[in-house]
């Protein structure tokens, strides 16, 4: 139990937290992450500070489905402390205390977000873009944020001030001022040593590490203590996905018995212990998911990492090279070892030291997409049961120049559509780069090392798709751009915060998992490598709660303002909260921002807005078809539609039964991407009043909603087109401009719809064939 002091600011962020907001004459509760109960309370009042008014105050209070009278004092006058669109959290009672219970963490409640006083972003001026949210096309369900306890917290770990830091890591709580008092880690990588900290041939003490395995085969489990106990303030905080990842096998299973290789391009590990190294592991996951001790069971574990380089002392610190046959063999054996023990983990693999080692070739240590998941491929394991249907890379030396970070990803997703179902983990970056736009040391103080890290991520989830993104050194105690927070090797128990934590945070802090990346328009036009050296943006939907969570990255010199808005006319954001990061913020909460304002983007800065409340729909619908133009490979669909393929010419769905697609023949598909808005069908007659014609029966009378995506990636002003629905022309000579949403209202509709994109009269190049990305098709319920 904990007692709140009467008259104390109370905001504990994983328990119920109520707030009273005053906004514009409406009094209502916000209530989220209700996990305890309130009781003594005889008098409680928490009052928005509103235009320095006063109110009066009587609601009700359900808790744990019980109702409790809650009034408020006969006013409440704002003083300077509070700005007119923050809320203040005050408690008054006659009792002296109130008695909270301890929370219960789950999940799938997301972490309380509130405004601050930052300052406020709303501008007065027009937008430079504006940006439209459709929450309704997924790219990729995000599973974590994490980050890695190598090398410094198993000293860290047993350090007086552990607890601190592992709330700037872990915590989702909010501190006095409703500033995220951390950055809410989702995931956490425990770092299997190997046993070079009983030796001494790596000269940097901190890079060595106890391992649990002795010379007789025998384990100590006191082994690794700071490690063990930070990832318990870790469970504490909620984490609840780990990944146990071996740099190396332990020495005394090792060829040369040290914890690295010979420089050479093959294992250390022979041929003679991988069986051993499995059970090696498979203990090691046994003796941390019981019950009666850790009880933190590893959801993967990686037995390799980095194997493309060859790992000799001269590295200075424990590594081992595997080709892809050996990765192969290792595989094998562990989900062998798994299976024979009946153990719940999976397999996590090749965690390659670049992106681009997934398809391009490298020494037998290359293209292993292919390598591993190809059906025909001799080293084919993700047809085995323990192996997760993900790959698993580090974004190291593929960040620069822009254009290498964008095409590097976008190989990475081409790629992966061979492979349909499997995901994309980014599982370990810092910055290593030294090139013009991150050249320096650590970065305490430095918003550039922070802006580069999130230009990573962004494009990292956005082209490459990754469903987690994980940094390296949660702790450095050294002078490189490698840790969220620093530390000194003196042992005195110091720290301190870097820039990089808290731009990470923008991301980790907000978007939770089982979140969705959704699809985000802008009207800008620019390109990816233009975007990327100006303003970045991404959007994702928490389909549960409806949140909203959009995350911009201005890399520029200038203030970008921006407008929002939801492709599905019903719905609203009825306000932003808004996060900011930069040279003089670190994850600070700024006021309220109307739903429909325009946001000011300041130059130099990461910005994450949250919606608070989203307006339900007045005249809800229910998606009926979806056609993604072009994609006749994918074999992913959305389920329960008429349509139960992406797109086909017109006949009778295999499913429902009934008829739809494209009739005219001369058209052709166009694929400049995969997703739903590169996927293409386009027409070929070169006629004007000719081009694509679609056909959709209906399943019953009523009215309709039609939504038309295009996009063209040749960017032609001349494509001119005529677009028509049931007949009826809605737009002539329509030209599109970047990613562009036509949509149509037909009410008493029965029978079929048809949609018509077709050669403008004007329109006379032989190169300006109509085209269309997708449709979708809506019922009013």
């Amino acid at each position: 139990m904990r007692a709140a002091p009467a008259g104390a600011l109370f905001n504990y962020s994983t328990k119920a937290l109520f707030m009273m907001k005053q906004y514009t004459g409406l009094h209502y509760f916000f209530a989220e992450n209700i996990g305890k109960v309130i009781s003594g309370l005889s008098l409680v009042a928490l009052l928005a500070a509103c235009d320095g008014g006063s109110s009066a105050v009587s609601s009700q209070v359900i808790v744990n489905d019980s109702s409790s009278s809650v009034e408020g004092a006969s006013s409440f006058s704002a003083t300077s402390d509070y700005s007119s669109s923050s809320m203040a959290y005050l408690a008054s009672s006659s009792a002296s205390s109130v008695t909270v219970e301890e929370p219960v963490v789950a999940e799938d409640i997301l972490p309380l977000v509130a405004p601050g006083f930052g300052g406020n972003l709303t501008s007065q001026q027009a937008a430079d873009v504006t940006f439209t949210i459709d929450v309704t096309s997924t790219e990729q369900k995000i599973e974590s944020f994490g980050a890695s306890d190598a090398w410094s917290i198993q000293h860290v770990g047993l350090w007086q001030s552990a607890p601190d830091i592992a709330k700037l890591l872990f915590s989702t709580e909010l501190d006095d001022a409703n500033n995220p008092a951390g950055i809410g880690l989702s995931l956490w990588r425990f770092n299997i040593g190997a046993g070079s900290a009983s030796q001494n041939n790596i000269s940097d003490t901190w890079r060595r590490s106890e391992t649990f395995l002795n010379a007789n085969g025998s384990y100590d489990w006191s082994k690794q203590q700071g490690q063990q106990q930070f990832m318990q303030l870790a469970k504490s905080h909620g984490v609840e996905h780990y990944v146990a990842f071996s740099n190396s096998p332990p020495i005394s299973l090792t060829r040369n018995g040290n914890a690295f290789g010979e420089g050479g391009g093959t294992s250390n590990l022979p041929a003679n212990n991988v069986d051993r190294f499995s059970q090696f592991l498979v203990d090691v996951w046994k003796y941390f998911a019981n019950p009666e001790g850790p009880n933190i069971a590893f959801d993967y574990i990686s037995p390799v990492n980095e194997p493309q380089w060859n790992w000799a002392q001269s590295n200075g610190q424990e590594g081992n090279p595997y080709t892809n046959s050996e990765i192969a063999n290792l595989v094998k054996s562990l989900d062998s070892a798994i299976t024979a023990q009946g153990i719940n983990t999976q397999i996590e693999i090749p965690e390659a030291a670049q992106l681009n080692f997934f398809y391009e070739n490298r020494d037998q240590r290359g293209n292993q997409l292919a390598e591993f998941f190809d059906n025909g491929s001799v080293n084919r394991v993700n047809n085995l049961n323990s192996v997760a249907n993900k790959i698993a890379g580090h974004s190291y030396f593929t960040t620069w120049p822009v254009s290498t970070l964008i095409s590097t990803r976008q190989a990475i997703a081409n790629n992966l559509r061979r492979y349909p179902g499997t995901r994309f983990w980014m599982s370990e970056y810092c910055v290593l780069e030294d090139n013009p736009e991150v050249a320096g040391s650590r970065d305490v103080k430095r918003i550039e090392p922070a802006l580069y890290t999130a230009r990573v991520i962004h494009h990292d989830l956005t082209l490459a798709n990754a469903t987690s993104w994980q940094w390296w050194l949660a702790v450095s105690a050294y002078n490189y751009n490698d840790g969220l927070v620093y530390v000194s090797k003196n042992e005195n128990e110091g720290y301190q915060t870097s820039k990089t934590l808290w731009a990470l945070g923008q991301y980790s802090r907000f978007i939770r998992p089982g979140m969705n990346r959704v699809a985000l328009l802008r009207d800008d036009q620019l390109s990816y490598e233009q975007q990327a050296q100006s303003l970045m943006a991404s959007a994702y939907h928490d389909a549960e709660s409806g949140r909203v969570v959009l995350v911009f990255v201005n890399y520029s010199e200038q203030n970008q303002n921006v407008a929002m808005q939801l492709l599905n006319s019903d719905y609203a954001v009825s306000e932003w909260v808004p996060y900011v990061t930069s040279a003089n913020d670190d994850l600070t909460a700024y006021e309220i921002v109307d739903g429909s304002s325009t946001v000011n983007i300041p130059a130099r800065s990461i910005v994450t807005l949250v919606s608070g409340n989203t307006t339900l729909p007045a005249e809800p619908y229910t998606l009926q078809y979806f056609v993604n133009a072009g994609n006749i490979t994918s074999a992913e669909h959305p389920a329960g539609l008429l349509n139960s393929i992406a797109d086909q010419a017109f006949n009778r769905d295999a499913d429902s039964g009934l008829a739809w697609g494209y009739e005219n023949t001369a058209t052709w598909e166009q694929d400049e991407g995969g997703d739903v808005w590169r996927t293409l069908r386009t027409d070929e007659q070169d006629q004007a009043g000719q081009g694509l014609k679609y056909r959709f029966e209906l399943l019953q009378k009523g009215s309709y909603k039609v939504l038309l995506g295009f996009y063209d990636p040749w960017d032609n002003v001349n494509r001119l087109q005529d677009i028509l629905i049931n007949g009826q022309l809605i737009e002539q000579n329509f030209v599109i401009n970047g990613q562009a949403v036509l949509s149509q209202v037909l009410d008493n509709v029965e029978g079929e719809i048809t949609v018509d994109v077709l050669r403008s009269a004007a329109n006379t190049g032989i190169d300006d064939d109509p085209l269309l990305s997708w449709v979708r098709i809506l019922k009013r319920d």
